[in-house]
């Protein structure tokens, strides 16, 4: 599975082409639920009675006017039955791309009904530096992404990326994003700010809102 480059506050980069990705059918889980879609709920079952699960999701929905980006986020308790239903709040179009997580830091990620996902490729130079160690933020070879960082059984944060402009820590424009994770902002019900780095379990999921391009990656212990 390709992964997420995860670098800390100083970053060095060079620029590096990308691959194009390869369509998969059907979802991917590391440890997480079965996924289904029922109108604009995502049903999650074979998990653990009353744990709380989080999901996130890009959607792109058509108008009158054009195409349109929209993020949906949702926790919810599973149930007795190991059913827990995520309410998305609309009807989860066709080109979307969702990621499921449980207490445990186990996730699924599915396209929308009867779409194919693709994996992004994260192929970048990149140098990780700091004094403590510790994985501190992200930079990816992309000129918008959403991010969305579960800590499980704690809570979700996110924000979206825009090369030189929105959130961009470089402000810069350069073909790359780069954020500190401290800058995400709390969603799906959580109080507390987003953590400074990242700790065993954390589950990373970044997706390109013009191509449903996604990365996941969950920090290792």
């Amino acid at each position: 599975m390709r992964r997420l480059l995860l670098v800390l506050a100083v970053i060095t980069v060079l620029p590096v082409q990308a691959a194009k990705p390869v369509p998969q059918r059907g979802s991917l889980t590391d440890g997480g639920p079965s996924v289904s879609f029922d109108g604009q709920f995502i049903v999650a079952s074979a998990a653990t009675r009353n744990d709380v699960l989080y999901a996130a999701g890009i959607e792109l929905r058509g108008s009158p006017y054009g195409l349109g980006v929209e993020t949906r986020m949702a926790s919810a308790t599973v149930g007795a039955d190991g059913v827990a239903r995520l309410d998305m709040t609309a009807p989860i179009t066709v080109r979307s791309v969702w990621v499921v997580v449980d207490a445990r830091g186990g996730y699924t990620i599915s396209p929308g009904p009867g779409m194919a996902r693709r994996e992004m490729d994260v192929s970048t130079a990149g140098s990780v530096t700091g004094h403590d160690g510790q994985v501190r933020g992200l930079t990816l070879q992309r000129s918008s992404v959403f991010v969305f960082l579960v800590r499980p059984a704690v809570g979700m944060w996110s924000l979206r990326l825009v090369d030189g402009r929105m959130n961009d820590d470089d402000k810069t424009f350069n073909g790359m994003v780069s954020v500190a994770f401290q800058e995400l902002q709390p969603a799906a019900g959580t109080i507390p700010p987003a953590p400074d780095h990242l700790v065993p379990g954390d589950v990373l999921f970044v997706v390109d809102p013009y191509s449903l391009d996604y990365a996941v990656t969950r920090q290792a212990k």
